[in-house]
């Protein structure tokens, strides 16, 4: 099983709206929403999904991560 990730210019704006929902704090409600809307993208192309759903990921672990380090530096 092979999975592209940054396959087309659409695929930063992937990361970037996960980014955003992780900073936000909606992470978990917009990762549905998000699963939702890929899925329903899915039934029309099949083979972007899972890239798709890392680079989501990527971006909202990177704002998870974010948000732990100015905690952790907030409170030295």
């Amino acid at each position: 099983m092979k999975v592209t990730i940054y396959d087309d210019k659409w695929s930063i704006l992937h990361t970037f709206f996960g980014f955003v929902s992780g900073l936000v704090g909606l992470g978990w409600v917009t990762f549905i929403a998000y699963t939702i809307y890929e899925f329903i993208e899915y039934l029309w192309k099949s083979d972007y999904f899972k890239g798709d759903m890392i680079e989501f990921m990527v971006g909202l672990a990177v704002a998870e991560l974010a948000k732990e380090i100015v905690f952790v530096l907030s409170r030295l």
